[in-house]
């Protein structure tokens, strides 16, 4: 195995970063001499923040992927002036011995973007272009209710380019039963990469020279708070911050102290507005900088429970053994939670937000975590030994 493309990943918030940076690092303890490229479709890193990691960051964007992946597409689409990457691309798939997506949740019909799932097929169609052997990493698939229109355009591709990867790992039972209509003989379930692994290599990700440090304190009864500003295109503004102000209230009224903690960078505004409603209290602490996800780990190790909205924060406390108490948006959060016998820990925005259902189940969580924490701990053990990484590559 001498070159390894990665398609899917982004730095836009911590859970990208942290399914990069897990199969970033299992790809190196299996195949140590490597070269790794990830093609990012939707650049966001400069190229001298590019030098720190020991992988290779090739900006790719939409309208480059669009035009090297179809023999049509260079003739219909024009070249994006911001990356002159087409050669390099097309020279990277050519000696390509494997391609790992891990888009998280690329394919479906929630998103007001067509060009979404059509940029997904799109980066298959690369693969197979080439004849590049294709897994597809445990990821949100579905629902696939496409308008008409759309699904005339997309369900023929998607059954035609579906059936190509080699493995497609389905996080949740509903992206299996998606997925039957156009494929099922490569479908597996499987759990989040980042379930699956231990702690992280720093040295498979990050260059030798490149120090990290982490600037946090740690104190005793503490409880995490992880927002998501996707919840406003599902819920009204005020009854997510009635919701948090609440929870926050009754976590004060239990003598803890809250940790706003910050997962992703559409989050900014959200962490900052929690944060002014209580700007008088030192018990609540903004942790607003830019974390790494490994460091975000180490904070979230320190905690009692969380209170998270964001499904790699919920990712991130169970990998901790940290019980949760969820605001979702997607059924996602609610399949990982019955994994762990937790499923009534979540609460869908959708489905509208009964504060006293809420505070009542933070009264169990706060009494019985140390419980739940020991549970979760033997269940992420026996995830880790059954990874996908020891079994398929």
């Amino acid at each position: 195995m001498n070159n390894i493309v990665i398609t899917g990943a982004n730095f836009a918030n911590k859970g990208a970063e942290a399914m990069l940076y897990t199969v970033v690092d299992q790809m190196k303890k299996k195949y140590p001499t490597a070269d790794i490229f990830l093609l990012d479709l939707f650049p966001s890193l400069s190229e001298e923040e590019k030098k720190k990691y020991s992988f290779n960051i090739v900006d790719m964007g939409m309208r480059s992927l669009f035009r090297i992946s179809n023999w049509i597409g260079k003739y219909i689409i024009e070249p994006d002036d911001r990356f002159n990457n087409e050669d390099v691309i097309n020279e990277i798939m050519g000696n390509a011995d494997l391609l790992v997506d891990i888009s998280g949740y690329g394919i479906n019909s929630q998103s007001s973007y067509f060009r979404h799932p059509l940029s997904y097929l799109a980066q298959i169609k690369l693969g197979k272009k080439y004849n590049v052997p294709i897994y597809i990493l445990p990821q949100s698939l579905g629902p696939f209710d496409f308008s008409t229109k759309h699904k005339i355009v997309l369900y023929p591709l998607m059954q035609w380019y579906l059936k190509y990867p080699e493995k497609i790992f389905a996080r949740e039972i509903d992206g299996v039963k998606a997925l039957e209509k156009f494929t099922q003989k490569n479908v597996l379930q499987s759990y989040d990469v980042v379930l699956q692994t231990q702690k992280y290599d720093i040295n498979n990700i990050f260059k030798e020279e490149y120090t990290l440090k982490a600037d946090y304190n740690f104190v005793d009864n503490v409880v995490g708070i992880i927002p998501n500003n996707n919840l406003f295109k599902f819920s009204k503004k005020k009854k997510i911050y009635e919701t948090y102000y609440n929870l926050i209230e009754e976590l004060l009224e239990k003598d803890k102290e809250v940790y706003i903690i910050r997962h992703s960078n559409g989050d900014f505004d959200f962490c900052k507005k929690i944060k002014k409603e209580f700007k008088n209290n030192k018990s609540v602490v903004l942790y607003n900088d830019d974390y790494y996800p490994f460091q975000l780990e180490e904070l979230i190790s320190q905690l009692d429970y969380l209170v998270t909205s964001r499904y790699h924060g919920l990712v991130h406390g169970y990998k901790n053994k940290k019980p949760c108490l969820v605001i979702g948006w997607a059924i996602k959060y609610k399949r990982l939670m019955e994994k762990f016998n937790q499923g009534e820990f979540c609460f869908d925005c959708r489905d509208g937000l009964s504060q006293d259902e809420i505070v009542q189940k933070l009264d169990e969580l706060n009494s019985k975590h140390k419980q739940y924490s020991k549970s979760i701990g033997e269940k992420i053990e026996k995830i880790k030994e059954n990874n996908i990484f020891d079994k398929y590559f």
